[in-house]
């Protein structure tokens, strides 16, 4: 079976997330740090999600 090319960012985004909840579950990060993490990951996919649509478009 072939490996799907993004396979290596969901393994990574998977110990992320987990690495992520024990912080928080560790209370090693206030409430404040949390929606500021998730907004940063948010909009780093985005911004790399609209990167691929436009070279995309443009090709």
């Amino acid at each position: 079976m072939n490996q799907h090319i993004a396979e290596p960012f969901f393994i990574n985004r998977q110990r992320m997330n987990s690495t992520f909840a024990d912080a928080i579950v560790q209370g090693a990060l206030s409430r404040d740090e949390i929606e500021d993490e998730i907004q940063a990951t948010a909009k780093a996919l985005r911004l790399i999600a609209d990167l691929q649509f436009g070279r995309n478009e443009r090709e």
